[in-house]
């Protein structure tokens, strides 16, 4: 069975921001972004795998965490990852105050390289915020030892929806 993944990972912002004084306005309109490309393999650039979920948390099940060597695609199949090119994860709540952590966060056997290498290291996404991690060319080892990101609820309402996708190679 032979399996081909094309993924596209993009992160930017756009802005047009005028000020007006006695003389005139000024504006400016810019924009910065960056869209990576991933082909299909195991060089810079590319990826073979892709883990993706919706998943709730609520206040009684506070953690998911993710083995990235045992986590199964939608295939069927386990990830197998040995290497993370980036992580996506959008905090679906429309409620303030509803915070998701990502990170090692503690886990046994975390995925640290992303965050410093600090076992306890995370980000906190806000209601309706996204996080997006993008390394094409050297990406991050997934080893037995370092294999797993945690998902953790820190909001305020009972349930807290996420949608997660991380590009990997087998």
């Amino acid at each position: 069975m032979s399996n081909t993944l094309e993924a596209t990972v993009t992160c930017g912002a756009q802005w047009s921001f005028e000020r007006s004084d006695d003389i005139g306005t000024a504006r400016d309109a810019s924009s910065v972004s960056q869209t990576t490309e991933y082909a299909n393999g195991e060089d810079a650039s590319q990826a073979t795998v892709i883990f993706r979920d919706r998943l709730t948390l609520t206040l009684a099940d506070t953690t998911h965490d993710i083995d990235l060597k045992t986590a199964i695609d939608i295939y069927g199949d386990a990830c197998a990852m040995t290497s993370v090119r980036a992580i996506y994860l959008k905090n679906r709540s429309a409620v303030s105050g509803d915070w998701v952590r990502i990170g090692p966060q503690s886990a046994a056997n975390a995925l640290a390289k992303p965050w410093g290498f600090v076992a306890a290291g995370y980000n906190r996404i806000g209601c309706g915020a996204v996080f997006c991690l993008n390394d094409p060319i050297d990406g991050f080892p997934v080893t037995d030892t370092a294999k797993v990101v945690r998902i953790k609820h820190d909001g305020a309402s009972y349930s807290l929806v996420v949608d997660i996708a991380i590009v990997g190679v087998r």
